[in-house]
């Protein structure tokens, strides 16, 4: 007995997909690093907000929805701006449907329960509005918009004295750290791997951040040196405190600050050094807080301070090679040799590692005051640098007087 002409076509048609499928799984298998590491991270940030929407069911969703809508309006606006009303320097800022939307999902996922839906949605497309800018900066940027989405929300959450839920049944429950510190009661292993504990709307397992991570980790894009010199501090403070393992370091807030936003291969500078440089400073200051009884939002606010320090120097063309150097000693190579080697990245020309820049940066005053007299470098370096300097010690204490006056958080 035959089969109809039209089922005999739709099998045929699976055949060719699943073949199709098939091979670029085989491909991606064989060769990571040619794959669509964009796609990738969709996936593994869709994997994230399954299993929020499976814990929190319609407390997620429209919070959901609302990030996806932001992130997608900023998307939406580009495209029009660039193929409908012809602004052709918008092409420049567009960073990709997949970095787009991975982007708004990611927030979502480190969104707080009970964050009003218009603040979700304008948080997740200021996300992607950060990550269209650092697209069309001319060097690596570490800071990710996903953190500065983050420690916004954060802030709200803290004003707002809004507490976390537990999943299924949404009663009032503190994240595993708050819960120990209080309480001195620590979460089963088994329940922080599944994620039955309460957290961020698509954070709370410890074993689905993992696939994700390992995920975008075998494409490549995940630095290995940023997340294990980050857990080292942590690590070290929690044997000294004896505090237990399972809570401080099989968090999964924590995984998901440091393997996806503060690892990311792409923003970061190509340096080994300054990778290690990253992940340590991140997990010093997340170290710290622990130690002074801050609960998970440690590890994020580790993962800003580091961040935004590679970032400056990144952005004044310090942090090693960074596409802004290539592309000057490229313009170089064309009006010759003598004037090419006026413009070797900086690092070349001081002889200065990546810890002491740092030094000579933070280390005030001494280290100003070295820097303006040091003669390895340019007067413009030495300018960027002094200033730098000066700019972090104002960053710190501005954030110091928020800290203490504005949220009014214990010391």
């Amino acid at each position: 007995m035959g089969f109809p002409a039209s089922q005999v076509g739709l099998r045929t048609l699976g055949k060719l997909i699943i073949g199709a499928v098939r091979t670029r799984l085989l491909d991606f298998l064989e060769q990571p690093e040619l794959g669509d590491e964009g796609l990738l991270r969709l996936v593994a940030v869709l994997l994230m907000a399954a299993g929020g929407l499976f814990f929190f069911r319609l407390r997620a969703l429209p919070v959901l929805l609302s990030c996806v809508v932001g992130g997608a309006a900023i998307l939406l606006a580009l495209w029009a701006g660039f193929h409908r009303l012809g602004a052709r320097q918008l092409g420049a800022y567009m960073p990709g449907t997949a970095s787009g939307l991975t982007v708004a999902i990611l927030v979502f996922c480190l969104m707080p329960p009970g964050i009003p839906l218009v603040l979700a949605g304008l948080l997740a497309a200021l996300a992607v509005t950060v990550e269209a800018v650092e697209h069309r900066a001319p060097a690596r940027l570490a800071l990710s918009g996903v953190t500065a989405a983050w420690l916004l929300a954060w802030i709200w959450q803290v004003r707002g004295g809004t507490s976390f839920i537990a999943p299924f049944d949404f009663h009032q429950l503190d994240e595993p750290i708050t819960l120990w510190i209080k309480f001195q009661t620590a979460i089963e292993p088994v329940r922080t791997y599944a994620g039955q504990v309460a957290g961020p709307l698509g954070a709370t397992s410890f074993g689905l951040v993992a696939i994700a991570t390992l995920l975008v980790a075998y494409a490549r894009g995940v630095s290995w040196q940023v997340v294990l010199w980050f857990y080292v501090p942590v690590l070290a403070v929690a044997l000294a405190s004896r505090l237990p393992l399972n809570v401080y370091l099989l968090n999964a807030p924590a995984l998901a600050f440091v393997g996806l936003l503060a690892a990311d291969a792409r923003h970061l500078p190509e340096a080994v050094a300054w990778r290690v440089m990253t992940g340590f400073v991140g997990g010093a200051v997340a170290a710290a807080l622990l130690l002074a009884g801050s609960g998970y939002q440690s590890f994020g606010i580790g993962v800003a301070a580091s961040t935004l320090l590679v970032t400056v120097f990144q952005f004044v063309g310090l942090a090693g090679s960074s596409r802004m150097a290539a592309r000057r000693v490229r313009e170089a190579d064309q009006h010759g040799t003598a004037r090419a080697t006026s413009v070797l990245p900086p690092a070349a020309m001081g002889g200065r590692s990546p810890a002491q820049l740092v030094a000579l940066a933070v280390c005030l005053p001494v280290g100003l005051a070295l820097v303006s007299r040091d003669s390895r470098l340019e007067p413009s370096q030495r300018t960027a640098l002094v200033t730098m300097g000066i700019v972090l010690y104002v960053l710190s204490v501005a954030g110091a007087l928020t800290w203490l006056w504005l949220l009014r958080l214990p010391a």
